[in-house]
């Protein structure tokens, strides 16, 4: 079960942070790329945690 709240705090956090970059106009069409691979890479990486906790119950 704790790989669940780890994955959901993982996802929480990739969400606001990226809440955030465009609240402060962070995001901008030459990193847009890189904002969009490391939310990308957050999200899986949460989804596989939940994923995994899922399972095990």
């Amino acid at each position: 079960m704790k790989k669940f709240f780890i994955g959901m705090g993982i996802l929480i956090f990739a969400v606001a942070l990226t809440l955030v970059a465009l609240l402060q106009k962070w995001i901008n069409s030459t990193n847009m790329a890189f904002w969009l691979f490391s939310f990308m890479a957050l999200a899986f990486v949460s989804w596989w945690l939940i994923e995994d906790a899922l399972w095990e119950n």
